[in-house]
């Protein structure tokens, strides 16, 4: 399941999807996405996973190892869940004010790259991402805004990237009401 090309193994996005829908019952759980969870922990998850391809959701199951675990599933997809050369042309897309680039304003552009030049399976797992980070940030008790979910995960999303400003990226997507389709 780790490390696994998505377009060939289409058992990995409904075990995602489902991983998903588990946290959204847990989205008051402060600084998801941010908080570490058990290291041990995680990697029995992932051992089990790797193994049966599903991820135990018990409802005592600490949330931050599930994010954390997913956030491992997409530092482990082939060439990224958003490539590099994705990525410069997300980057280019940017307005400047000043010397800082701005994204926000720009989102419909930075939506149709990623539809573009995504594949089905990593603009579908992306689209469900986003729309998952968007009720992150909506819910005020996890404490988690969309600079912070998008710092957090930026290095998962653009794997082999370690541009800075792929954070604005990432957070004007992120809080942005129109987001990448499937």
């Amino acid at each position: 399941m780790f490390g696994v090309e998505l377009d060939n193994n289409s058992n990995v996005l409904p075990v995602i999807a489902k991983a998903l829908d588990w946290l959204e019952k847990h989205l008051d759980a402060e600084g998801l996405w941010r908080t570490s969870g058990s290291k041990t922990e995680i990697a029995k998850l992932q051992a089990i996973a790797e193994q049966t391809s599903t991820i135990p959701l018990d409802w005592d199951q600490n949330p931050h190892n599930v994010t954390n675990l997913l956030v491992r599933f997409m530092e482990r997809i082939p060439g990224g869940l958003v490539g590099s050369s994705t990525a410069t042309e997300l980057l280019a897309s940017g307005s400047m004010l000043g010397n800082t680039p701005v994204f926000i304003g720009v989102t419909h552009a930075l939506v149709e790259i990623l539809n573009r030049q995504l594949t089905g399976s990593k603009r579908e797992l992306l689209g469900r991402l986003l729309q998952h980070w968007q009720r992150v940030v909506d819910c005020e008790e996890n404490r988690m805004e969309a600079k912070a979910v998008a710092t957090c995960v930026f290095a998962a999303v653009f794997a082999g990237s370690v541009d800075l400003r792929l954070i604005l990226v990432l957070e004007s997507l992120i809080a942005a009401p129109k987001q990448v389709s499937d």
